[in-house]
């Protein structure tokens, strides 16, 4: 039986012990797709990223190439520990299964392998708070038989799109290209799971 808390909600997963692991193994293909993202999307709209948000950030690592480019970044996790590898004040500790804040507007959020660790009833919430903070979406989540710890709702790509489509979102033109770039990627042939599972999307 999965633990509860004083509001009923299942208990959030601990997954403090890995933070380190995701910030050593998942370097590699971090800094790639950061380097990715912001070349694909200035070519398309002729302009540089300058605000990034990760939504799920763990330690902070798929923010850190958008630091080194001169973004503006900001990690949101509900784990404590999390943000770690981000500068001072750009992490914020706030659940995703709940509206967010105002957190501002982003060129580009992010939401890395995240949905899969919240149960089905938080899902429309979270998709929620990722359309409400940037017109540009970066998704991935884990697909049914992909297996994992903590996971709780693994979902094909097509369940995700529905929901943002929702919210207006559609495939956006990059996207093709991105995951072709992915696919061939020594580094995200490591990690494994960015490959089937990532999608970009925009409003």
């Amino acid at each position: 039986m999965t633990p509860s808390t004083s509001s009923g909600w299942p208990a959030l997963d601990d997954y403090r012990g890995l933070m380190g692991f995701i910030a050593e193994w998942e370097a590699g293909q971090a800094e790639f797709l950061g380097g990715l993202l912001c070349e694909a999307l200035g070519r398309h709209t002729g302009l540089p990223l300058q605000s990034v948000i990760d939504l799920g950030c763990g330690p902070g690592t798929y923010l850190l190439p958008f630091v080194r480019a001169g973004c503006w970044v900001l990690g949101v996790d509900a784990e404590p520990t999390a943000g770690g590898q981000l500068p001072e004040g750009c992490f914020r500790q706030l659940d995703l299964r709940r509206p967010l804040p105002k957190l501002g507007r982003f060129d580009l959020a992010l939401c890395i392998e995240t949905a899969e660790h919240l149960q089905a009833e938080f899902a429309e919430q979270l998709v929620a708070n990722v359309a409400a903070v940037a017109p540009v979406v970066f998704w991935s989540a884990a697909h049914p038989g992909h297996g994992g710890q903590h996971h709780h709702h693994e979902q094909p790509p097509a369940y995700w799109e529905a929901l943002f489509s929702l919210h207006g979102y559609v495939t956006h033109p990059a996207e093709a290209a991105v995951r072709r770039a992915l696919a061939e990627n020594a580094e995200c042939q490591k990690v494994q799971w960015l490959i089937p599972n990532a999608r970009l999307l925009s409003r």
